[in-house]
């Protein structure tokens, strides 16, 4: 999405021939991958060979620019050269070989990622995507290719022995190839880079990066806010975690009315604290605090996310901004939530709305997880009290939290019962019952629509948004979460 056109406008500043897949899909052939090339695109070879070799005849080298789309939503460009950035330098795995020379990291690779820092855009070397598998295309242009028995192999051999060729991989988010101001900021900065003949000084690899030379005590713990202001019809769920020993991942989402969304979704390798640029959120002994400024997707139907490529194809890119301040007022005694106020304010698109609501911290517990049917329910009423509960169908994982000021109280025997639309996944309506309680009623106000893997049992597909809550005659607002197995894709 949006791949060849920043590769047009990147031809055009460079001055540079270019090739594009416009019509084979990466899951059928993957011009990425040496082995699927070598066996079902000997064309591409062929042509790569006989471009590089123009370029030489011409001018002596030969410099190869790959560009990959990366769906985060950070602008971020990884830069691929077969090894990784580190504390102590530039690492190569020792099955890899960098595909460029040391000259030219000091000349064209520290150039770009100087450009685009100037464009408060990160360029870091392998961060992501390092371009160092033995099967990666770019690999193909390092001493390796002289082991392939293939002609076209052996004559790039040759190139890359004679330091001829030097050869790249740029992963760019979504803010640098959707259209808008980040894509124009990187291309002017490419053109920048790629403009100079001479080395810059000093070398990006010999130093690393800022948040590599951080104290590594200050390590990020997950937090999460989520609210629904009626008020003004905006919803917002946000959390940051980890999703394994290296990477945290932060989301952004936005309901803005309706069906409209707005969503930021991005991960950090080297994270410092609960921050995932340009999302951040401070925890501390008196509440937490939010803070966001930076590109996000805007769509007009949430439910389009269940095909994630139709959703993103249909999305536009604007800016937010996002400052909210929590202030606890109720803690569960049994999980790490916490209830109280949050008040700020929200900006998309340069439309600003001010928050004033009750809201939940860290409900991590309560989120969908497992392969069973299953329903989270947040409910504030007003900024007094609240009701979060988890039912897990078919199990005695269910459970509900009252929260009161300054207390908070268990629910028994919490169940819930869930209507649908017809198409089993899509709740229109649900009734939460527990002992010594009034029933409480949600309405859903809008959803959203997902699918996420759940092992090798498939997927859940899972249903959330903003809902109106009744409970004894008392009206409140907040968000539900409702997911369900799928056994299969196509399902």
């Amino acid at each position: 999405m949006y791949t060849p056109e920043i590769t047009r406008e990147l031809a055009t500043v460079l001055g540079a021939g270019f090739v594009i897949n416009l019509g084979m899909d990466r899951n059928v052939l993957d011009l990425n991958r040496i082995s699927q090339v070598r066996k079902h695109a000997r064309w591409f070879i062929e042509l790569l060979v006989q471009e590089i070799e123009h370029l030489i005849a011409c001018h002596g080298r030969a410099e190869l620019v790959f560009v990959h789309g990366w769906n985060t939503g950070r602008a971020i460009c990884d830069v691929g050269i077969g090894g990784v950035e580190a504390r102590t330098g530039l690492q190569v795995p020792d099955d890899a070989h960098l595909t460029v020379d040391e000259a030219y990291v000091r000349w064209r690779i520290d150039a770009l990622r100087a450009a685009c820092a100037r464009m408060q855009i990160r360029a870091p070397i392998g961060e992501r995507y390092p371009a160092s598998h033995h099967n990666n295309l770019l690999q193909l242009f390092t001493p390796r290719a002289a082991a392939i028995n293939d002609a076209c192999a052996r004559r790039i051999a040759q190139w890359v022995a004679e330091g001829r060729i030097n050869a790249l991989q740029l992963e760019l988010g979504i803010p640098l190839r959707w259209p808008g101001p980040w894509r124009n900021k990187f291309v002017a900065a490419v053109g920048d880079a790629f403009d100079s003949d001479a080395p810059v000084s000093g070398s990006a690899c010999v130093q690393p990066p800022a948040e590599l030379r951080k104290d590594p005590a200050l390590r990020t713990s997950s937090a999460a806010l989520q609210f629904y202001d009626p008020a003004n019809e905006i919803g917002l769920s946000a959390g940051i975690g980890h999703a394994g020993p290296r990477v945290t991942t932060g989301r952004l989402l936005l309901f803005l009315g309706g069906q409209r969304v707005a969503l930021f979704t991005g991960e950090e390798v080297h994270a410092v604290g609960n921050c995932v640029g340009p999302l951040r959120i401070i925890q501390s002994a008196d509440g937490m605090r939010l803070e966001f400024a930076g590109p996000v997707l805007v769509l007009d139907d949430g439910a389009v996310y269940l095909d994630l490529e139709a959703a993103l194809t249909q999305s536009r890119l604007v800016e937010a901004e996002v400052h909210i301040e929590f202030e606890p007022t109720s803690a569960a005694a049994s999980v790490a939530a916490h209830f109280g106020v949050a008040h700020g304010f929200v900006r998309v698109n340069g439309q600003r709305r001010e928050i004033g609501t009750g809201a939940f911290t860290n409900a991590a517990a309560f989120r969908a997880s497992g392969v069973r049917q299953q329903t989270m329910l947040a409910a504030a009423f007003g900024r007094k009290h609240a009701v979060l509960s988890r039912v897990v169908e078919g199990t005695s994982d269910c459970t509900g939290v009252h929260f009161t000021q300054p207390t908070s109280e268990t629910l028994h025997a919490v169940r819930v019962a869930v209507a649908t639309d017809g198409d089993v996944y899509t709740p229109t309506r649900f009734d939460l019952c527990c002992d010594g309680m009034p029933p409480l009623r949600g309405d859903p106000l809008s959803r959203m629509a997902i699918l996420r893997p759940a092992g090798e049992a498939g997927y859940l597909r899972v249903t959330f948004g903003a809902a109106r809550y009744n409970w004894g005659g008392e009206t409140g607002y907040g968000l539900y979460e409702h997911a369900r197995p799928v056994w299969g894709r196509g399902q």
